[in-house]
């Protein structure tokens, strides 16, 4: 071979090293560029703004401790045409629907007699004002729930979540519903006769065991109401006090349609950003939502209320119809019971809820006497599932923990 002939296959090598070089550059930078984008895909709806909630599913959990109970279809849809099962009073825990959604009673014995003191504020307290949070407690042992610890004089303590985060607040949801219906009628003390709007309360509802043609005043629904968290109760006073606000309104359907908006109403005049209310008992509905911000807002409004705030630390009363017979309502907040393991003395209120897709919630109100003066914290928890009275001992962890603490 000649010197002429090796330098030629030298050069080719060279040149075939070079393109194979190249491609092996070109492909490795298709893949990284493939690999960031398969890492981009997989992000999760959480590293996003403005997320929407995903709700928690169902697990199996005791039924005792449910206030309603979905069945059938989503709230949207058209209501259901049966209500109670039957005409008779009978206690909340024997609500109407499939038998394992039946509430058992929870309680036994009167709320203490602080209960019924005077409001220690005159307005709720805007949250934007709260200081940041302390980080002290560990996170709640639960599938992601959320949850806040805020005191009387405007301090945000602890806070798991986002505040802004939708979150479904099923039976909470009554708090506003009270008092959206006291603004509209006040303690009216006129006889509300039960109508046509039990047709409207779900299969699997928490009742307080009214029967159309029952006779009682606002005051007496509300605490049916608040008290053993009747659905019954929601739609009655809802049905009322909504054709106050629509004289027009015709049918049950039309009349608690009409409330619902003075609901959503009375949520923009207290500054409610995050809120979307679709019925008055917060059965569930995708569209029926809040935030801890907002439900903040609404546990200072409701314990600003004198009457609210008595009402939702009863423990167990009896009511007397002006129809007859009577009706034994029972509170739903065990930390109300003295005869159960997790009462708690220092708790004042305010209100449980529970669906499926909600989880078991609380907003619960202790007095905390440790501070420099007294106060009220709000403990709320939203989402926890699986563990049967978890809300109520963590409410009492947390209250524990921030208990004197600014």
């Amino acid at each position: 071979m000649s010197i002429f002939q090796e330098k030629a296959k030298t050069l080719l090598i060279s040149v075939l090293a070079v393109a194979a070089l190249a491609v092996i550059i070109t492909v490795a930078a298709l893949a990284d560029r493939n690999g960031e984008a398969d890492i981009s895909s997989a992000l999760t709806p959480e590293h996003t703004p403005a997320q929407t909630l995903t709700p928690p599913g169902v697990t199996s959990r005791d039924v005792n401790d449910r206030d309603t109970v979905p069945a059938g279809p989503a709230e949207t849809s058209a209501p259901e045409t049966q209500g109670p099962a039957d005409s008779s009073h009978m206690p909340h825990d024997t609500a109407t629907g499939p038998a394992e959604s039946s509430q058992v009673p929870e309680d036994h014995t009167t709320r203490p007699a602080e209960s019924s003191q005077t409001p220690e504020e005159s307005s709720a307290v805007p949250v934007t004002s709260a200081v940041t949070p302390a980080t002290s407690a560990k996170n709640i042992p639960s599938d992601r729930p959320s949850a806040f610890v805020f005191s009387s004089d405007g301090r945000l303590l602890f806070v798991q979540g986002d505040l802004d985060r939708r979150l479904y607040p099923a039976s909470v949801t009554k708090l506003v519903s009270a008092m959206t219906a006291i603004e509209l009628v006040g303690n009216d003390t006129s006889a509300v006769t039960v109508g046509d709007e039990l047709s409207l309360v779900k299969p699997g509802s928490s009742v307080s065991g009214l029967a159309k043609g029952d006779v009682l005043t606002v005051s007496e629904l509300i605490e049916a109401m608040l008290i053993s968290s009747g659905n019954d109760a929601a739609y009655t006073l809802a049905a009322y006090a909504g054709r106050k606000a629509d004289p027009g309104a015709r049918t049950a359907q039309a009349a608690v349609a009409a409330f619902v908006k003075e609901m959503n109403a009375w949520s923009a005049r207290n500054r409610l950003t995050g809120s979307n209310w679709k019925n008055p008992d917060g059965y569930h509905d995708g569209g029926h939502y809040s935030t801890m911000n907002d439900l903040i807002i609404v546990a200072q409004a409701a314990m600003n209320d004198p009457f609210i705030r008595k009402t939702a630390g009863i423990q167990k009363k009896t009511v007397s119809l002006d129809s007859g017979g009577t009706l034994e309502l029972e509170s739903t907040n065990l930390l109300l019971d003295k005869e159960s393991k997790v009462y708690n003395e220092k708790c004042i209120g305010l209100k449980t809820g529970y669906t499926p897709q909600a989880g078991d919630c609380i907003i619960a109100a202790f007095r905390d006497t440790s501070a420099a003066g007294e106060r009220i914290l709000y403990v709320g928890l939203f989402g926890l599932k699986g563990v049967k009275e978890i809300r109520f001992t963590e409410a009492t962890r947390l209250f524990r923990e921030y208990a004197g603490k600014s």
